[in-house]
């Protein structure tokens, strides 16, 4: 291959490169005292959450603080409160959810971070999603623990946008297993918002499908 071509086929070969890393994504882990954060810093997006909730966390009395960023990252990775400004009809929907963590001051100040939050459709967030984290808390009752896992899929087709397409939920406790798929979006009528309950199988197939950097359901458990 003449010298040119070479430098040529180099060139693109570089630039190729860097459109991969623009387009894909870049996880890193955010580890709290009592939860975790999988984060990715090229959307400013959680990726999903993950902690060990158990009953004596139930009802908490620690009052709620306000959002702020989190000190383990760069703002400039972070969606805080003026990225929400546009989207009108959206909440900063808690990941780890802000009521699980009100049985102490630190882990009340450790959940309310931007990193803990994407834009939500807050008619989705407080009415079907809110339910969803109830039942968390009583199965939690009834099992003494649960490990609980929510993340979002991100807009693979508007890839700028921090706006998920989905919501989703994963609870371990005992021998058993549940997932749950919710749809981020606007509806006119409040009872056309719902929560799938879907199979291990079908979960791990749709998040194969948004992350396509996995060939299999990373190890949640």
């Amino acid at each position: 291959m003449p010298k040119t071509n070479k430098l040529l086929f180099l060139v693109i070969f570089i630039l190729f490169l860097l459109l991969i890393g623009k387009c894909g994504f870049s996880q890193i882990k955010l580890q709290k005292k009592y939860y975790t954060i999988y984060y990715d810093t090229g959307r400013r997006a959680p990726i999903y959450t993950t902690y060990l909730f158990t009953r004596r966390h139930i009802g908490g009395k620690n009052d709620r603080t306000n959002f702020s960023s989190d000190a383990a990252l760069a703002t400039k990775y972070q969606l805080i409160s003026k990225g929400y400004k546009g989207l009108i009809g959206y909440d900063k929907g808690h990941l780890a959810p802000n009521d699980d963590f009100k049985f102490s001051s630190l882990a009340q100040q450790q959940n309310m971070v931007f990193t803990n939050a994407a834009p939500q459709v807050y008619s989705f967030n407080r009415t079907v999603w809110r339910e969803l984290e109830n039942h968390v808390r009583n199965v939690c009752n009834l099992n003494d623990s649960v490990k609980v896992l929510t993340g979002i899929f991100p807009d693979t087709i508007n890839t700028k946008s921090q706006v998920p397409t989905h919501f989703w939920k994963v609870l371990y406790y005992k021998n058993a297993a549940e997932y749950y798929i919710g749809e981020n979006r606007k509806y006119d009528n409040i009872e056309h918002y719902s929560i799938m309950s879907v199979s291990e199988q079908h979960f791990t197939q749709l998040y194969i499908l948004y992350y396509r950097k996995y060939k299999k359901l990373p190890n949640f458990r």
